[in-house]
């Protein structure tokens, strides 16, 4: 059992580094290159790049939700109260968190996919809030899983 969870640690981990590395180089890779190489090399560069992160961003969101979920049943308990214990407060805290972010990448995700909205490509992240709140909402998730072992 004990293999089965680091396994499932090891394939979470992984896919919240390539959720957290998308949303970094989004924000503070390629954004501040705007106005380096042209408005219309930007678009391109954005554009190809959008497309390549797409065939793999749903799976790694929902692989990513999957594991967490499996991961954080492994400490939730319910015995003696919703939050007895400060673990347990702060782990909650993090899958609410997890969730919200779920809740905006699907919502991305069904609109991109399912309603072809024109324009619905992957907007620049200057002038679109959702990757500066992902990746807030990401770090201060990433702070959470490592306050919780060390308290």
């Amino acid at each position: 059992m004990e293999l089965l969870y680091k396994t499932i640690l090891i394939v979470h981990l992984f896919c919240a580094m390539l959720f957290m590395g998308w949303g970094f180089a989004k924000l503070f890779v390629i954004a501040p290159i705007k106005g380096t190489i042209g408005k219309d090399n930007f678009d391109n560069l954005q554009k190809e790049l959008s497309k390549r992160v797409w065939k793999i961003y749903p799976a790694n969101m929902m692989v990513l939700i999957l594991t967490g979920t499996i991961l954080s049943m492994q400490y939730l308990t319910f015995e003696n109260g919703i939050f007895p214990t400060t673990f347990q407060t702060m782990l909650i805290i993090k899958v609410l968190l997890a969730y919200g972010i779920g809740v905006k990448v699907v919502f991305s995700i069904t609109k991109r996919l399912l309603f072809k909205i024109k324009n619905a490509e992957d907007p620049n992240p200057v002038e679109s809030s959702a990757y500066y709140y992902i990746f807030t909402v990401g770090v201060a998730i990433v702070l959470l899983a490592k306050l919780m072992f060390l308290i």
